[in-house]
C-alpha cells in the first residue's frame, strides 16, 4: 500500500539492532516459542493484561474445547436442566421459586430455526392450573464459542397472577470448586470522563460481593454491561478459563457476584421488579450471552469483538459496515446547527466535496427543528424542521448530499419532551406523557405511543431524505418508570412501565432498521446504552460526550476496543503542531471531523485532508484484532499504545502516544497474533525508516519506540517482508 510519509523520530528493536538506510536484515533465531514475557508492568487494580505466553497467529481463533463448553452449558443450563443447580435462570411468585417446582411442570423443547451460524431453540414450561407460562428462546452460535437465552414470563389465563420477584435471567453458579482464586474484568461506563470505558480488574474479598449495575435506567453509565470472570484450571489448555457476559437489557440491570465454596455465584437482573401480571401480559428478563475462552483475556475479548461486529450488528446494504469520516454540526463543538439554513449547509457539503475530503456522511445535530427560546435544550418535542431556516423539509441538503455520494445523518430525541413544545401539548392531553415540571418522558410502555412514534418518524425521515437515524437520550429514564408505576400501576407493580418500555424500545428500532431501511446511531449522551441488545440494532457513532482532549480519547479508545467492536467519536479543531497528535489520538471506525473551514484557510483545509486520508488509509486496521501494548493511564507522564491486527492479511500497526508530560524516551512493545517464522517489514509511516523482525522476535524480544519529541503520535506498519 501507498503512504505518506512525515518527518517524527525513528524505530530501534529493543535488542539494539542499528538501522540502515533501507531496512536492517535480522535472521531467525532458534528457541522454544512459548517463553514467557515480562511486560514491565506493575499489577494494579487496573491492570488487565494477563498474558502468561505470547499468542500467534496459530492461538487467535477459537478452539473445539471452547465451543464445546458453550455448547455443553447451553444443554444443562437451559435446554435440559435436570435439577436446581442446572437451572440457568429463577423467579419467585408470591414467594416461592421456579427453581424448587419446575419440574412439576411440562417441558417442551422445539428447534427453531439452524444454519450456518446459530442453531436456536424455543423452551417452553406449562402447567395445569398454572396461568404464567415461561419461554425461553435460546441461542448455540457455530461462529463462536458463545451461547445466549431471554427469559419470558406470560400470564397465558384469565386473571391476575401471583406476585413475580427476583426474576433473573441468569442465575448459576460457575467456576472450579477445586480453585478459589477468580478475577472479574469489568469497564466503565460513559461518563463523560476519561475514565469512560476504563478497564478494571475487580478481586474477590471476605465473601463480599462485587456488584456491575446501570445507573437511574441508562444501561451503561456506572459500568457498560459486560464482564470477564476468570479462573486458574490445569485441566483446560493453557492452564486458565473464564468466561464473558453480556448483559443485554437498555435498563436499570444489575449483576451480583460472590464467591462461594464452590465457584463464583452471579445473579443478574431488571434491578427493580416486584408485579403481578395481568392476563395477557408478560416480562422479560435481560438477553444473556456468554462466550467461553481459554488461556488468554484478550484473545477472549478479540472473540467477542469479531462476533459481535461480524454477526450480531446491523449490516449496511448486506455487508457489515465500512470505517467512516462523517462530519458534522455537533452542538458540543460547534453549535452551528442551532444557525444552520439550507443554504450554509449545502455551502458546507460542497464546499468540502470541492476541497475533495473524503467524506462519507453528513450529519446534521440538535437544533434543526424550530427553537423555542432559542436553544435545541428546550425545544425537544418539536420535530419539524424550522421553515423559516429550512423550509418545509431538509430535503434541500439531504438531496445535495446524495448527489456526492454522502449520506445524511439527523438527530431526534423523541424520548424527552420539553414544556411548550408540540408534542408536549398533544401527548398530555392524550396522556401519553410520564409529567415533570421541567420536561416530560414519553410513555412508550404504551402501545399507542409506539405506533405513534413508528409512523411519525418514519414519515420524518421520508420527508427529510435521511440515511441514518440518530437516536439521543439526555435524561434518566428511571425516575419516570417509577413515577407511572406509583400513579397509575398500583401496588404491586414496581418495574412493569420499565420492561413494556424497553421492550417497546426494542420494537421501535426493529421497525426503523425493517419498515424505515435506516441504519441507526445511537447515543445516550454519548455511550450510555452500550448494551448488547441496543448494539445488535445501532451503532454508537458518538460514544461519550467529552471528546475535547486527546488524552481522553486515547485513555476511551484504550478500554471500549475490548467490548464494543465499532465506536465513533469527534476530532477537536487543534493548531497545526498538534494537529497529527489530536487528529491520531482520535482515530476510530468512525470518525467526526469536526473542523470549521468554511473561513477558507487553505492551510486548515490542507491539513484537514491530510488527516482525513490518513484515516482512510489505516482504519481499516481498526476492525481487527485489537492488543493493548501498554498500560492504561489518564496521567500526562504515562505513554499508552495498543496494537492492530488484520488476521487475514497478516499485517497491522502500532499506535503508540506520547504525552507532553512525559520524560520517557522509549518504549517496549511484545506484539502478538504474528506468524514466528515469517518476516515483518516495520516502517514508520512519517519517516519511512523500516526495520525487518520476524515475528518470533517481535513476539518475545518486542520492540521499542523512540520518540524524543516533547509529544507525539506514532503510527508504525507492517507487513510480511515481499
Amino acid at each position: 500500500m501507498k503512504k505518506k510519509r512525515f518527518i517524527s523520530a525513528f524505530l530501534l528493536v529493543c535488542v539494539l539492532l542499528p538501522l540502515f538506510a533501507g531496512c536492517a536484515q535480522h535472521s531467525m533465531e532458534a528457541g522454544q516459542y512459548d517463553i514467557a514475557l515480562n511486560t514491565g508492568l506493575e499489577g494494579d487494580s487496573y491492570y488487565y493484561i494477563d498474558r502468561d505466553y505470547a499468542i500467534d497467529a496459530t492461538q487467535v481463533e477459537a478452539t473445539e474445547s471452547e465451543y464445546a463448553k458453550a455448547e455443553a452449558y447451553i444443554k444443562e443450563q437451559i435446554l435440559e436442566s435436570k435439577n436446581a443447580d442446572t437451572l440457568g435462570f429463577d423467579f419467585a411468585v408470591d414467594g416461592k421459586f421456579f427453581s424448587e417446582v419446575f419440574t412439576e411442570y411440562t417441558k417442551d423443547v422445539k428447534e427453531a430455526a439452524s444454519d450456518d451460524i446459530m442453531t436456536e431453540w424455543e423452551v417452553t414450561y406449562k402447567k395445569p392450573g398454572e396461568v404464567l407460562e415461561v419461554s425461553i428462546k435460546a441461542v448455540l452460535y457455530k461462529v463462536a464459542p458463545v451461547c445466549e437465552w431471554t427469559v419470558w414470563i406470560e400470564n397465558t389465563g384469565d386473571a391476575n397472577s401471583g406476585i413475580i420477584t427476583d426474576f433473573s435471567g441468569y442465575k448459576a453458579t460457575i467456576g472450579n470448586a477445586e480453585n478459589g482464586i477468580y478475577d472479574v474484568l469489568g469497564w466503565g461506563g460513559g461518563r463523560d470522563a476519561t475514565v469512560s470505558f476504563k478497564p478494571e480488574v475487580r478481586h474477590f474479598t471476605d465473601g463480599r460481593a462485587i456488584e456491575f449495575n446501570a445507573s437511574n435506567g441508562r444501561p451503561s453509565v456506572r459500568w457498560a454491561p459486560y464482564y470477564n470472570v476468570y479462573w486458574e484450571n490445569e485441566e483446560a489448555s493453557w492452564g486458565k478459563e473464564g468466561i464473558f457476559f453480556s448483559v443485554g437489557w437498555t435498563g436499570q440491570w444489575k449483576s451480583s457476584l460472590t464467591q462461594t465454596e464452590n465457584g463464583v455465584a452471579i445473579d443478574t437482573r431488571q434491578e427493580f421488579l416486584e408485579t403481578y401480571l395481568k392476563p395477557g401480559e408478560s416480562v422479560r428478563s435481560a438477553r444473556m450471552t456468554l462466550l467461553f475462552w481459554e488461556k488468554d483475556i484478550t484473545r477472549a475479548q478479540n472473540i467477542w469483538t469479531h462476533f459481535l461486529y461480524n454477526y450480531i450488528q446491523p449490516k449496511e446494504d448486506g455487508t457489515t459496515l465500512e470505517t467512516r469520516r462523517q462530519m458534522n454540526n455537533n452542538v458540543y463543538v460547534t453549535n452551528l446547527m442551532e444557525d444552520a439554513t439550507t443554504d450554509n449547509q449545502v455551502i458546507g457539503i460542497k464546499l468540502r466535496v470541492a476541497n475533495k475530503l473524503p467524506l462519507d456522511s453528513w450529519q446534521m445535530d440538535a437544533g434543526w427543528s424550530e427553537l423555542f427560546g432559542g436553544n435545541w435544550w428546550s425545544s425537544v418535542g418539536n420535530w419539524t424542521p424550522d421553515p423559516e431556516r429550512f423550509g418545509a423539509s431538509l430535503k434541500g441538503i439531504s438531496d445535495v448530499a446524495h448527489e456526492y455520494g454522502i449520506e445524511t445523518v439527523l438527530w431526534y430525541e423523541p424520548e424527552r419532551v420539553s414544556s411548550y413544545t408540540a408534542w408536549n401539548k398533544e401527548f398530555m392531553d392524550k396522556g401519553w406523557l410520564i409529567y415533570d415540571d421541567a420536561q416530560s418522558c414519553i410513555d412508550l410502555a404504551n402501545d399507542e405511543v409506539l405506533d405513534y412514534l413508528c409512523n411519525f418518524i418514519k414519515n420524518s425521515l421520508e420527508e427529510n431524505g435521511i440515511d441514518w437515524y440518530r437516536q439521543d437520550c439526555n435524561f434518566d429514564l428511571l425516575p419516570y418508570w417509577k413515577i407511572r408505576d406509583a400513579e397509575t400501576e398500583g401496588e404491586n407493580r414496581t418495574g412493569i412501565t420499565e420492561n413494556k418500555y424497553i421492550v417497546n424500545y426494542y420494537r421501535y428500532y426493529d421497525f426503523l432498521i425493517e419498515e424505515c431501511g435506516v441504519m441507526i446511531d445511537s447515543c445516550a449522551s454519548g455511550g450510555k446504552r452500550l448494551d448488547l441488545e441496543t448494539q445488535a440494532r445501532s451503532y454508537p457513532l458518538w460514544r461519550d460526550d467529552k471528546c475535547n482532549d486527546p488524552i481522553v480519547t486515547q485513555c476511551q479508545t484504550y478500554g471500549i476496543n475490548m467490548f464494543a467492536p465499532y465506536s465513533g467519536q469527534s476530532t477537536v479543531e487543534a493548531g497545526s503542531a498538534a494537529m497529527k497528535y489530536v487528529s491520531r489520538s482520535n482515530f476510530m471506525q468512525c470518525t467526526n471531523f469536526v473542523y470549521n473551514i468554511e473561513s477558507g484557510d487553505k492551510a486548515l483545509i490542507a491539513s484537514v485532508k491530510d488527516v482525513m486520508e490518513e484515516h482512510v488509509e489505516y482504519s481499516p486496521y481498526f476492525l481487527g484484532d485489537y492488543y493493548p501494548l501498554t498500560e492504561w493511564s489518564d496521567t500526562a507522564e504515562k505513554w499508552m499504545g495498543w496494537q492492530w491486527h488484520l488476521r487475514d492479511e497478516n499485517t497491522g500497526i502500532i499506535q503508540m502516544f506520547k504525552r507532553q508530560g512525559s520524560t520517557q524516551t522509549s518504549q517496549l512493545c511484545y506484539l502478538s497474533g504474528l506468524e514466528k517464522d515469517t518476516v515483518y517489514v516495520l516502517t514508520d509511516i512519517d519517516t519511512g525508516d523500516c526495520i525487518e523482525l520476524t515475528g518470533y522476535q517481535l513476539m518475545t524480544s518486542g520492540i521499542t519506540i523512540h520518540i524524543d519529541s516533547l509529544q507525539d503520535a506514532k503510527i508504525i506498519e507492517y507487513a510480511p517482508k515481499a
